[in-house]
């Protein structure tokens, strides 16, 4: 299936094009994602979150997967004061510092968590229920045989989109072009989301400290913004994209959305 870009914030020369994408994700061989023993494992994993009830406390909800010492959260907090801003992160170092400066500012609108996302998401978010998911320079896992680690190869990306509300976005960031590109083409060719936008960051950025240090290395970063339009598939039959679709003017042609 052949795709292009026709929204206003798509750099057409970084979509990508059926020949760049290995055969699993160019014909939708994604039946693993529908696999049980994912939801098994996480259960096992299971993460309490007593500061559930916080979610309905704010209209909005915005989560940073990976927030390091959470400097983006920390600069967008006293900004909208009616969204709930959430960050995870795993590593002990980052966490105590972002934990430490989110103390020291006690906004009741900022919440830090260590925690594992993926059954803290799986087993504590009720459906439609963030605004916004970031993930800013996760590891791309390059190598072939790690693919499905990837966050928009891993089953993990059902929860997400279950978890998103219609109209909802998630935003993802990589110093890797096949890393933003793959992710462009599986959410919008199979998983109901539109793109919104797919261009490199811009050198004035400075939400994360791993942005700034590679900004200033000079390296070409690229960022991919994508918006839920429907529910995500509940199997692999409704996994796979409608055929020979045409696409009228000013169609989004990416994917069913």
């Amino acid at each position: 299936m052949e795709i292009t870009g026709s929204a206003t914030r798509v750099n057409g020369a970084l979509l990508p094009r059926p020949e760049q994408l290995d055969e699993e994700l160019r014909h939708g061989r994604l039946a693993y994602l529908f696999t049980r023993r994912y939801l098994e494992k996480w259960s096992r994993l299971r993460e309490t979150f007593p500061e559930k009830g916080r979610l309905a406390d704010f209209p909005a909800v915005h989560v940073e997967i990976g927030c390091g010492r959470a400097k983006n959260l920390i600069n967008l907090s006293p900004q909208q004061p009616h969204t709930l801003y959430i960050g995870t992160e795993r590593d002990n170092h980052r966490f105590q510092a972002a934990s430490r400066r989110a103390e020291r500012l006690a906004r009741p609108n900022l919440l830090i968590l260590r925690r594992d996302v993926v059954p803290l998401v799986a087993f504590n978010f009720p459906d439609s229920t963030v605004d916004e998911y970031d993930l800013f320079y996760p590891d791309p896992w390059p190598r072939y045989r790690h693919r499905r680690r990837r966050w928009y190869r891993h089953p993990f990306v059902l929860e997400l989109l279950r978890t998103l509300k219609q109209g909802g976005s998630i935003r993802l960031t990589s110093d890797r072009l096949f890393y933003v590109q793959e992710a462009a083409w599986m959410f919008g060719v199979y998983l109901n989301c539109r793109l919104e936008l797919l261009e490199h960051v811009q050198v004035h950025s400075n939400r994360t400290h791993f942005e700034s240090k590679y900004l200033q290395q000079g390296r070409r970063l690229y960022e991919l913004v994508v918006r839920k339009t429907g529910d995500p598939p509940a199997d692999v039959v409704e996994l796979q994209p409608a055929r020979n679709r045409v696409c009228t003017a000013g169609e989004n042609p990416w994917g069913r959305g």
